[in-house]
């Protein structure tokens, strides 16, 4: 089978990746984020063209276009893991990462010719990305719960710092679990608190800690 691909429908898919993209891109540019209104708009417009070609390709020549579909996704999910950072025991660039993520499903869906799936799929990724980092924003204020494993050979002040932490808590300061290994000390607690306290600790504690490990319970 052959003929040529329709240009108005690959027009249209274009027109719509660069706008839908754009929108999402926008909202990251406007928050200041590293990926921004350019970098959406090529992903989504990329993975667009990529399953509209897919598809004719499977039609023209015979093939299954979800494996490229399937592809994409992954693809991207390399490119999301470059804007991934660790700080210390902090990690930036998950919502980035997931954005860029979404980019390319978007494009997918754009490719297939699901107009309307599209939209409402950029819709909902402007409304989490403007909104929902207010509840994140709110919840955290109100406390989270941090899981610590603290190694030091400065058994004396880390024992300090965390006993104050777990005081300010209100926790009860038996909750501590120590283990003495020679010079070294290993202490593990779970701590409910604010972000804004979890990060004191945290930067207090790499002050005097050969290994700290914080994760969520």
């Amino acid at each position: 089978m052959g003929g040529a691909m329709p240009a108005l429908d690959l027009l249209l898919k274009i027109l719509a990746a660069m706008l839908l993209g754009g929108l999402i891109g926008w909202q990251r540019e406007v928050a200041h984020k590293p990926a921004g209104l350019r970098t959406h708009i090529l992903i989504v417009l990329g993975a667009t063209v990529v399953m509209d070609v897919s598809r004719f390709a499977a039609v023209t020549l015979g093939g299954d276009p979800t494996r490229m579909a399937a592809n994409i996704v992954v693809g991207i999910g390399f490119i999301g893991a470059g804007t991934i950072l660790r700080e210390g025991p902090t990690v930036h660039g998950l919502t980035s990462a997931a954005t860029i993520w979404v980019d390319g499903a978007l494009g997918t869906v754009i490719g297939s010719g699901y107009y309307s799936a599209a939209i409402l799929l950029t819709i909902a990724t402007v409304i989490v990305l403007a909104f929902f980092g207010r509840l994140e924003a709110l919840a955290r204020r109100r406390g989270v719960a941090r899981r610590y494993r603290v190694m030091t050979h400065q058994p004396d002040r880390a024992i300090f710092l965390v006993r104050e932490a777990v005081a300010a808590s209100h926790l009860p300061t038996d909750m501590i679990d120590l283990h003495h290994e020679g010079p070294r000390l290993t202490m593990s607690f779970s701590l409910y608190d604010s972000q804004a306290r979890h990060d004191a600790l945290a930067r207090s504690l790499q002050e005097v800690s050969d290994t700290l490990e914080i994760r969520s319970p």
